[in-house]
């Protein structure tokens, strides 16, 4: 019985250690992949609660253009975070409105302004 126990005792931590490994090896991917995955209940959250000044194909491009910009890495660290900490306290209700949403909106419109063409 101590042997079984201690061999599946062994099994957990070796399969803890291979986690911490492929997670620190793979940061980078697993947080693109947040990104994007996040992207998409944004991008959902806003285009549902537009108000009626911003057209729903507009800014359907807008925020189709910065997930491109975030996947490719054109957007900095500091940029997402800063969007990301907007979204965050515009959406602590868990649900946005359009004052929110034209405000988030205004902000991603001029990163992406400001943003080099290429």
């Amino acid at each position: 019985m101590k042997k079984v126990l201690l061999i599946i005792l062994l099994v957990v931590v070796i399969l803890v250690v291979i986690a911490g490994i492929f997670i620190c090896t793979q940061k980078e991917k697993i947080a693109k992949f947040a990104i994007e995955k996040s992207m998409e209940v944004v991008q959902a959250q806003m285009v549902s609660n537009l108000p009626q000044t911003i057209p729903a194909d507009s800014a359907r491009a807008v925020l189709n253009e910065f997930s491109q910009k975030l996947q490719s890495g054109e957007i900095s660290e500091e940029e997402i975070s800063a969007i990301a900490h907007d979204f965050q306290s515009s959406y602590q209700d868990k649900e946005l409105d359009s004052t929110e949403v034209r405000a988030l909106f205004g902000k991603i419109q001029k990163l992406l302004q400001e943003q080099p063409q290429q």
